[in-house]
């Protein structure tokens, strides 16, 4: 027997993951997109787009009637830039979750979902995988602003307002990612290799990551809603890559060098840290099925088709 069709509202819809979920999430359900517009961004058929910004309460209030889940993807920084400015971080983030959460028992909304960060929160790993258990010990803004919305997220729902899913990604890359020279590793390097810019090869390119493609990040959040998980999730690939396995890689995908420059580490830098996915093993039967070279290449077609699209 199928389930009955969900009312489901994405914050942050039109972003790089926010599209891709979307994208899958409306062939099953009503889904509304709540979003300040973005330049060059397509509405996908089928779906409800509503523009504006996160902190016009009336608009978003209006926004969440009649539905049954709200996913929470958006963030106004990155850990760079939260780091630069952590009052902007903490009244665009935290303040503006703050009065969703206090909307949500208004408007009768069942669930939320929110996108938290599989990195920041933890702080420097005690462990060679880290499992959802690990002490919450971040070390910048970002991270910190997290795990207060994570907090906050389970105040509220304590008073039995809704329930609750925490999904804690590693480092998602793949289709629809575009490099900024802000986050995001693996765009990074290609456009360095396309573009013949020099690439800064922190730490000389030791430090090891998660990678997970985009695809596998999608299926593992739609078993999740499908298995009606609650509490807090880590989705990664589950294994770790330094900097200089991903630049050998990119390289082969496209049969050229890339020029780096070693620059110095900065001290807080985290050398290793990578995810633990039993928990969500056990509980939805998901796994990876992207192996990082298949990804890679799958992102390499992409930019490439993009790139043709562009100049023609």
């Amino acid at each position: 027997m199928s389930q009955p069709e969900k009312r489901m509202l994405v914050l942050g819809g039109s972003g790089f993951i926010g599209s891709h979920l979307v994208q899958v999430l409306k062939e099953h359900n009503a889904v509304s997109v709540f979003e300040r517009r973005r330049i060059g961004a397509k509405e996908q058929a089928g779906v409800q787009y509503i523009y504006g910004d996160f902190e016009q309460e009336d608009l978003l209030r209006k926004s969440l009637v009649g539905i049954d889940t709200v996913i929470h993807l958006i963030s106004t920084t990155v850990p760079k830039t939260a780091d630069a400015d952590p009052v902007f971080d903490l009244n665009s983030n935290l303040m503006n979750t703050i009065r969703l959460l206090k909307i949500l028992p208004e408007t009768r909304v069942r669930k939320l979902i929110y996108f938290s960060s599989g990195g920041t929160v933890y702080g420097e790993p005690k462990t060679a995988l880290v499992k959802e258990d690990h002490s919450r010990e971040p070390i910048g803004s970002y991270g910190i602003v997290k795990c207060a919305i994570e907090d906050y997220i389970r105040f509220y729902a304590s008073k039995n307002y809704f329930e609750y899913l925490i999904i804690r990604p590693s480092n998602p890359y793949g289709p629809g990612q575009i490099s900024y020279g802000l986050q995001g590793v693996i765009p990074i390097i290609f456009d360095a290799i396309i573009n013949d810019k020099v690439f800064q090869l922190w730490g000389g390119g030791s430090q090891v990551r998660d990678y997970i493609y985009i695809a596998d990040l999608i299926e593992a959040v739609q078993k999740l809603i499908d298995a009606a998980c609650t509490g807090a999730y880590n989705v990664g690939s589950g294994q770790g890559h330094d900097v200089n396995q991903l630049v050998k890689a990119v390289e082969q995908q496209m049969g050229k060098a890339l020029q780096t420059k070693v620059v110095e580490t900065d001290h807080n830098a985290i050398e290793r840290f990578v995810l633990s996915i039993d928990k969500i093993g056990k509980d939805t039967g998901w796994s990876p099925q992207t192996a990082l070279e298949d990804g890679l290449r799958k992102y390499h077609q992409w930019l490439m088709q993009r790139l043709e699209e562009s100049e023609s």
